[in-house]
């Protein structure tokens, strides 16, 4: 209920209230969301600080939890532009988890950013690898590869198969 709560606050622009119900949720299933929610809010009203320490300090259980932090740390920089700083923490949290679909993806539009051509194209092709059924891996690249490159043929490909998989997206 508490973790509603502070959506109902968050939705009437009561950014205090909200904040007070998220934190006040327990230990246990809603936990997780309730303190990145903590976070975005904070991040929202411009305290990146503040917010990063709540995801930083937080003790995920397992693989999926450690994902869903790092990504919305990411969030939080992207906002704030900070896209070396995204790069950064998705680089750092690939050396400990380097098949993570989500890290490579988000990795590869962070160093897209940076003009990190090198590391957009192993990222995806590593994550097509991985999950060969990924459209928007595989549309990614081929923008990439039209965009930035002569490789127009190679990028039709990819882009085609990105509309094979996902021909409504």
């Amino acid at each position: 209920i508490k973790l509603y709560l502070g959506q109902i606050g968050e939705a009437r622009k009561r950014p205090d209230d909200a904040l007070r119900w998220y934190r006040s949720v327990d230990r246990g299933p809603r936990y997780l969301s309730a303190q990145l929610l903590v976070a975005t809010l904070l991040g929202k009203q411009g305290h990146m600080a503040e917010a990063r320490a709540v995801l930083q300090g937080l003790t995920p259980v397992d693989e999926a939890e450690r994902i869903q932090v790092v990504q919305a740390e990411a969030q939080l920089l992207r906002e704030a532009r900070d896209y070396v700083g995204v790069y950064k923490l998705l680089s750092q949290a690939l050396a400990q988890q380097p098949d993570a679909p989500e890290l490579l993806y988000d990795r590869a539009m962070a160093a897209e950013k940076l003009d990190k051509l090198d590391v957009v194209e192993k990222d995806l092709r590593r994550l097509i690898k991985l999950r060969p059924d990924h459209a928007h891996a595989y549309n990614a690249l081929g923008y990439t590869l039209a965009d930035h490159t002569g490789r127009i043929a190679e990028a039709i490909q990819l882009l085609e198969k990105a509309l094979l998989l996902a021909p409504n997206d």
